[in-house]
């Protein structure tokens, strides 16, 4: 080949070899810079996916903490406005110890006012003490003795809480058992805390503490004539504390005493300290069916009634006068044995039904009746003392 021709067939093929250098060159740079985008993406991606998790976490915390401040504060503000302090022997408040100042004196008297005005009006808090507790929950003796402030509570300052309840712990709700109540005020003793359900170990609610179980005079704190409704449940009674029972209930025609699950010789002593104004109806259904449901919800049995006597008579002329024999005759039961019990009032009962069965009634049919309803044994009883006495006034 000429010279000429090779030498141009040499510069060819290095400018082709220079192309293809070119391109490999390029080729790879792409190849690098298409990495690099992918791990930069790839990175970008997993910082993102990494942040959002944190901002997930801190979120939640966040929320938590918010959560924790709310029920904080919802606390905090309960506590302030029930004045929930559970004070313990030998506490904060150790008044028993510690001699009075004047300042510590205005200071107890501001928050008993307080506590009173507030408390009057709202007693479904299931956790807060009677304003008297301040006082009573380390020594009674001891307190009494200093004369710290105490207001009286009596049936124009207790709002609408009608039941006082002797050993009462407020509302306990464990399995089927049932006692106690949610609005009410509760006799029991100056270091007994609520012995079971959900809040056993805790402060009876709304408290009118007592010394002991034996001395249980409650006159410094409740006023005669109070409460509509006395209530005890299953509890031993003493002549002292059924006297109390008897002091502060109402002595109009829509109070009762209720005695839940209590034996027989409690009913002989709550009846002995009725003083003839009560009297227990122990087979006159119609005045438990009659009683309010908080009272009703308590599922300790049998319930015991005692009923004002003036109610117990006008209740047995309306059934006369409406012919409803059945009852009149169940009260006439109750009324017969309360009258063979001797009770001062006796000889005002006999004489008021007997008139009542010859004004309103036949004495002949009656005594009928009475032998169809409780056998002829208690019917010759009944008929005795109430019956025949009108019968025979009416042939005179």
């Amino acid at each position: 080949m000429p010279n000429k021709f090779r030498f141009y067939a040499n510069k060819e093929n290095k400018q082709q070899q220079e192309c293809q250098t070119r391109f490999e060159e390029a080729r790879t740079k792409n190849t690098e810079k298409l990495r690099s985008i992918r791990r930069h993406a790839a990175y970008r991606y997993k910082r993102e996916r990494t942040m959002r998790a944190a901002n997930i976490k801190w979120m939640y915390l966040f929320l938590t903490l918010l959560l924790m401040g709310g029920y904080a504060a919802e606390v905090t503000a309960n506590i302030l406005r029930n004045r929930h302090y559970d004070f313990e022997y030998d506490d904060v408040l150790d008044i028993t110890n510690t001699p009075a100042t004047d300042s510590d004196n205005n200071a107890l008297t501001n928050f008993f006012t307080e506590t009173h005005a507030s408390q009057n009006r709202n007693l479904h808090d299931s956790f807060r003490h009677d304003q008297n507790d301040v006082f009573f929950s380390n020594n009674v003796t001891d307190i009494q003795e200093k004369n710290y402030p105490i207001t009286q509570l009596t049936k124009t300052n207790i709002g609408d809480v009608k039941i006082l309840d002797f050993w009462g712990e407020g509302r306990i709700v464990e399995g089927n058992l049932v006692t106690g109540f949610s609005n009410a005020y509760n006799v029991n003793h100056q270091h007994q805390k609520i012995s079971n359900g959900a809040n056993r170990g805790g402060v009876i609610p709304n408290r009118i503490p007592t010394v002991d179980y034996d001395n249980v005079n409650i006159s410094t704190q409740v006023a005669d004539n109070t409460f509509q409704y006395v209530t005890l449940m299953g509890a031993p009674l003493i002549h002292a504390a059924a006297q109390e029972m008897y002091r502060v209930i109402k002595k109009d025609d829509a109070s009762r005493i209720l005695c839940y699950g209590v034996n027989g010789a409690d009913l002989v002593t709550i009846q002995n300290a009725l003083q003839d104004d009560f009297i227990y109806m122990q087979r006159s259904e119609q005045y438990v069916k009659n009683l309010e449901f908080e009272l009703l919800e308590v599922s300790i049995r049998p319930i015991h009634l005692m009923v004002p006597i003036n109610q117990v008579l006008k209740d047995l002329k309306q059934y006369l006068m409406s012919n409803n024999i059945f009852f009149f005759v169940r009260v006439l039961q109750d009324l017969e044995t309360y009258c063979r019990a001797g009770y001062a009032k006796v000889d005002a009962i006999v004489s008021y039904v007997t008139t009542l069965i010859r004004e309103y009634g036949d004495p002949v049919v009656l005594a009928q009746s009475i032998v169809e309803q409780v056998g002829q044994e208690q019917a010759d009883q009944i008929n005795t003392l109430f019956v025949t006495p009108a019968r025979n006034l009416a042939l005179r």
